[in-house]
């Protein structure tokens, strides 16, 4: 279709003339709906109609045009040709001078073409981007799969490679849950509790509807009805009255609008043979109005689900203030305290197996029983799940033409929808269990569906016999929930003096380094596997930036720095920034080229005022603002200050008080540190505002650029 900007505005000038009268007529949800789509869909037909579409030509480089470029190539070549008749030293000198200045009349002609293309451009945004990721990524084939094997065929017909690749994503799960003989099992359900409010969907209105579709991310991708969040936007103030309507009538009847449960998926390569269907993920696209609808029931049972402290504390995955960091931190302090106290920790890593595709509708709902979700909310979620279709797009090319074809509808009969809003938090309630079932064998720690059992004991034989419980305990779980552990990727990390003659579970693979969560914890918390890890991917990211400032300017190439290289080194630098001092000069002296690339100097110059000018922080100084701010922004109230704690003007009212260790790992804690470096800081700092102090210890960071935590801590003594 052409959604064009100005087909867009002529669509909403169009629905301004539409009579939304039938909408409004009907109580039913799903008429009411189709009348709705039916309205808008012969607007959309009408103003942005189905035309064949030329390849857009791409625009000709300013390289091509440029008289001085295309002079100084003739000089080049020229000179090249006379050297290899003569060989001559001379005219190899010459040759090598007509080259360079060929090549800087490149550079800065790509330069100011880059420049112009941001500057012209009505999204700089994503004009930027465009550039950064011509320069890190290769161009994905998006035309795979071109044959597919089926049965030991292989097939090229696009229409039944369509059919086979839906029909395998539709089957995997049933099929890996009967491998492992689990469709007879006995069901594990909740203990009831009859005191919980029962859950009841309020209505919306167009101010909340306004509000949400002002903070979804514009984006032109669209389900299989062609309404994108673009679409969406430019239309709001048309949709949102007759879409209020549909909405609540959705809420009041427990019924979920059946032309929005179809979706359309297209075939990810990920690596392998390009010919094996396992070897493609399935990207789903819902329709946009059931991501609307979806967040406003999300909104609603979030806020049930906090009021009533329903939700296990051991759960970080897709709750506000919970994150892929606090799971770390959390896994970090509890074996590190089991340490402390002379234990031997075991850390069992669970790996599943099709996780979000394999429960059961039937068992999920009985739990959302146990919520306090009956009834009308208990209808509308059975709406929502049942009788669930999803189709599979690929791309095919042929003479020139490229084309969408697409498999028929398959129902969809376990597993919550892919690439939906409800569907991780459906996930999270189908396990909310766990942790409780678990609670007398092992402490539970759980992201989404990555979950550690983790346990101590001061005995090596006895923490044998406990983990062996633990998982066999979760095992058990899982076979009454539908859920597949792939124990040959389920991994065990031992920690503690007597690792070494502790028992190894069966069947388990016992490493010394493993990764949880993108980062890699080895036995001894050292974390210097990670460390090598991450310069690899520093390294990359550098060489994006220096690619993005020979061809850019330095805003653009800056912006690489924070998006590409940052973001990896920030990214855990509360778990492991406690690793050894030689660890943090590693990173630091690999940050410093960065900034050398962005500041253009040389190898010996200094770099402290280029951090300042360009307001970066050292590693060290991110491993300081993200340490404090967890300790004094998110932990929990067990670390509080003196001033917290009582109301007397004390010395060290504002300082936190640092528990008694016996080991040097202790100090190294996230929450241990954390306190340290907020006890060091100046006292006008530590007065701040809580909703002030992030910005203000930021901005004070970045003023004074550390390169050793000694120097901080000396700084702040000399103070």
């Amino acid at each position: 279709r052409s959604m064009s900007n100005r087909n867009l505005l002529n669509l909403k000038a169009l629905l301004q003339l539409q009579d939304w009268q039938t909408v409004y007529a009907f109580n039913d949800a799903d008429k009411s709906y189709n009348h709705f789509s039916s309205i808008l869909s012969k607007a959309i037909d009408i103003t942005c109609p189905i035309v064949t579409m030329r390849t857009k030509r791409k625009r000709t480089k300013q390289t091509l045009n440029d008289p001085i470029a295309m002079q100084l190539r003739r000089q080049y070549i020229k000179a090249q040709d006379l050297y290899n008749l003569t060989g001559s030293e001379i005219d190899k000198n010459n040759t090598a001078l007509r080259k360079k200045e060929y090549d800087l009349r490149l550079k800065l002609l790509r330069q100011q073409d880059n420049i112009s293309t941001i500057a012209m451009a009505d999204n700089k945004s994503k004009a930027i981007w465009q550039i950064i990721n011509s320069e890190r990524m290769p161009r994905e084939d998006k035309s795979l799969p071109t044959t597919l094997d089926i049965q030991g065929e292989l097939i090229s017909n696009p229409a039944e490679i369509a059919e086979h690749l839906n029909h395998f994503f539709i089957t995997i799960a049933e099929d890996t849950i009967l491998n492992q003989n689990l469709s007879n099992g006995p069901r594990i359900l909740p203990n009831l509790n009859p005191d919980i409010p029962k859950f009841i969907i309020q209505p919306t209105s167009a101010g909340e509807i306004d509000r949400l579709i002002k903070s979804i991310k514009t984006k032109t991708s669209a389900g299989y009805d062609s309404i994108s969040t673009k679409l969406l936007k430019v239309c709001k103030e048309e949709l949102i009255g007759p879409l209020a309507h549909v909405i609540n009538k959705s809420f009041s009847s427990g019924t979920f609008p059946s032309a929005l449960k179809i979706s359309k998926v297209y075939p990810k390569f990920k690596h392998g043979n390009s010919n094996l269907p396992s070897n493609y993920r399935p990207i789903s696209l819902i329709p946009t109005f059931s991501k609307v609808i979806e967040k406003l029931f999300l909104n609603r049972l979030l806020q049930h689900l906090s009021i009533n402290q329903l939700l296990t504390s051991q759960q970080h995955g897709y709750q506000s203030g919970r994150s892929t960091t606090t799971a770390l931190i959390n896994l970090v302090e509890i074996l590190t305290d089991q340490l402390e106290e002379g234990n031997t920790a075991t850390a069992i890593l669970l790996d599943y197996s099709k996780a979000f595709d394999s429960l059961s509708h039937e068992h999920l709902l009985n739990k959302l029983t146990n919520l306090g979700i009956e009834g009308q909310s208990y209808n509308w979620i059975k709406s929502y799940l049942t009788d669930r279709r999803q189709i599979v797009e690929v791309k095919h090319s042929s003479g020139g033409l490229t084309q969408q074809i697409t498999s028929s509808p398959q129902i969809i009969n376990r597993g919550v929808p892919q690439g939906s809003v409800l569907g991780p938090i459906l996930f999270i309630l189908y396990t909310n269990d766990f942790p409780s079932y678990m609670q007398n064998y092992s402490h539970t720690l759980m992201y989404a569906d990555d979950t550690v059992l983790l346990l101590g004991k001061n005995e090596p034989e006895q923490l044998e016999i406990a983990a062996y419980t633990a998982l066999n305990m979760a095992i058990q779980y899982c076979q009454g929930n539908d859920l597949v552990v792939n124990e040959s990727k389920t991994k065990q990390l031992v920690l503690g003096r007597h690792k070494e003659i502790a028992g190894r579970l069966p069947n388990l693979e016992v490493t010394t380094t493993t990764k949880y969560l993108g980062v890699i914890i080895d036995d001894r918390l050292s974390w210097t596997d990670h460390i090598d890890s991450l310069r690899n991917k520093l390294s990359t990211a550098l060489y994006v930036i220096r690619r993005i400032k020979r061809t850019s300017d330095t805003a653009t190439a800056k912006i690489a720095y924070f998006a590409l290289y940052e973001s990896h080194l920030r990214y855990g630098i509360a778990v492991w920034g406690g690793t050894s001092a030689g660890n943090l000069q590693r990173l630091l002296i690999h940050q410093k080229r960065a900034i050398r690339t962005l500041r253009n100097l040389q190898p010996r110059e200094s770099c402290r005022q280029a951090f300042i000018e360009l307001k970066i922080l050292t590693a060290v100084n991110l491993y300081i603002l993200e340490a404090v701010s967890f300790l004094h922004l998110k932990t929990p109230e067990a670390a509080r200050t003196g001033a917290q704690r009582h109301s007397y003007n004390t010395r060290h009212a504002s300082s936190y008080q640092l528990p008694i260790h016996r080991l040097t790992a202790t100090e190294k804690k996230p929450t241990y540190a954390g306190a340290k470096f907020w006890n060091a800081l100046p006292e006008d700092l530590k007065k701040t505002d809580r909703l002030q102090f992030g910005r203000r210890l930021k901005s004070w960071l970045q003023e004074h650029p550390f390169y050793q935590l000694s120097e901080f801590y000396q700084w702040t003594d000399n103070a």
